[in-house]
């Protein structure tokens, strides 16, 4: 098999199989993309290499220039470890020029390699090549179903796949197996006058009415109009109001449901085991599950814990504690760092504009910046927090099993660990993170970069550093 099997041709002798195979190519293309590592064996007119343009591969500044060999490392500055600015604004146009500066490069130079786009960790999934493929596809179904809602309806498991094999028309009633098996009997078990579907069996078979009204408060299933599957899941999206107005929504959808669930059980067991139907125990089982669940989900109240309240807390002695963040606003983005030390003095204040792709992505590079930047400062003993959870988790985790989009980010973060004779990664919330939050807004709205020491920290800023941690107020003139 050739070793770039996206763009070869399938031999002459394939067997069928293999030829079912190339046909997948069309769709990896889609989502097939190089992660840069060292950039010797990307050729930059005709292999996919960057992530951020449609079909990964950037547009040429004059056509003529495709008929130039280059490679992508040709464009990297191996020793500086970025871009050769120069050069990528001459062979590209304008949007592809954006688009290949924003690539980090790493630090510590490998194989290049395919990375799957749509699938957030890089790896190549058959499941989310066929949501991909399926994206590209009109609507086959009419159906306005929110399945996300009905898988998030806090019931139990079964009656949640129930309402799905409900929905998709997938259940096995005699219509179903008439349609796909060729059934002798296809007539109801109960009434035995009409075709056993999903809407008849559940809600229009007299056998069924009359439990409905049994069991859920009088209700009168005539008028609901249940006519297709789809109608079922809808009704329990938005269940019938009920007459008793201290019932809660969830207790009314439990209700629903689980007689739904009962009456399915009901009819399996007369089907499959020749047991009538006792309507009164299939009531009380009903209630009695209705309970038992309600109980089980109910929130506890008597032994509530008091919210914690979360701030900044400075770092031990002679260590130095660097908190990041990013703002956003469209395509521009500011990152943000502000070193303090032990007694919650600033020491030092940075911020400057990136090009944005994403928070998670701005995120990750103000959390490199500010590694590079603490040793630049001959800082020993450093801990980094910010309040990017994916990001500190990454780093924090040994499988290395990153983002794609932040992977080289963090791997060059890694690399520069080593330089520190402690540091540590400690993700925070929101709260405790407000100075470099406020720092990296004012950079966004004000479009500067800027360097404040102690001395010449605007009074907003400071401020803001007091109320974060009143006690440094001592110690600042």
């Amino acid at each position: 098999m050739s070793k770039d099997w996206l763009h070869s041709e399938p031999p002459k002798r394939a067997s069928p199989i293999w030829r079912a195979i190339e046909q997948s190519k069309k769709i990896i293309n889609k989502g097939a993309c190089f992660s840069i590592g060292n950039g010797s064996s990307i050729d930059i007119w005709t292999d996919p290499w960057v992530p951020w343009i449609e079909g990964f591969i950037p547009t040429p500044k004059v056509e003529e220039y495709t008929q130039l060999p280059i490679r992508v490392s040709h464009l990297i500055n191996s020793n500086r470890h970025c871009w050769k600015q120069n050069l990528v604004k001459e062979l590209f146009n304008p949007h592809s020029v954006q688009a290949i500066l924003t690539i980090p490069i790493p630090t510590r130079p490998s194989l290049d390699k395919l990375i799957w786009i749509p699938y957030p960790k890089g790896n190549f999934l058959v499941k989310s090549a066929y949501h991909s493929a399926r994206s590209h596809l009109p609507s086959l179904s009419p159906c306005e179903i929110s399945w996300n809602k009905i898988w998030n309806l806090n019931l139990p498991k079964r009656l949640r796949i129930l309402l799905w094999r409900i929905g998709v028309n997938v259940l096995p009633t005699k219509q179903n197996l008439l349609n796909r098996l060729q059934v002798s009997d296809a007539f109801c078990l109960f009434c035995k006058d009409n075709i056993e579907s999903s809407s008849h069996l559940f809600f229009n078979c007299p056998a069924s009415r009359s439990f409905w009204f049994s069991v859920y408060w009088g209700l009168k299933t005539e008028n609901l109009a249940i006519s297709q599957p789809e109608d079922i899941i809808k009704l329990c999206l938005n269940p019938p109001n009920v007459p008793c107005e201290a019932i809660n929504k969830d207790q009314v959808l439990l209700r629903l449901v689980f007689t739904i669930g009962e009456f399915w059980l009901a009819r399996n067991r007369d089907l499959h085991q020749n047991c009538s139907w006792d309507v009164s125990s299939s009531i009380r089982m009903v209630l009695t599950r209705c309970f038992e669940f309600s109980t089980i989900i109910a929130p506890r109240t008597d032994h509530a814990l008091p919210i914690p309240v979360h701030v900044w807390s400075p770092p031990p002695f002679d260590c130095i504690k660097i908190n990041i963040d990013a703002a956003t606003y469209e395509t521009q983005a500011a990152i943000a760092v502000v070193a303090r030390d032990h007694r919650g003095v600033p020491l030092k204040v940075w911020a400057r504009l990136i090009k944005m792709i994403s928070l998670l992505q701005a995120e990750t590079e103000a959390l490199h910046w500010a590694v590079k930047l603490a040793k630049v400062e001959g800082w020993s003993k450093v801990i980094f927090e910010g309040d990017a959870k994916i990001c500190f988790d990454a780093i924090n985790s040994h499988n290395q099993s990153y983002q794609w989009c932040i992977q080289t980010q963090l791997l060059n973060i890694i690399d520069l660990a080593v330089c520190f004779s402690s540091c540590s990664f400690v993700w925070i919330s929101r709260n405790c993170n407000g100075v470099a939050h406020q720092v990296a807004r004012f950079s966004l709205i004000s479009r500067l970069a800027f360097v404040f020491l102690l001395d010449n920290l605007p009074p907003a800023l400071l401020a803001l550093c007091k109320a974060a941690y009143p006690i440094c107020s001592s110690f600042i003139q």
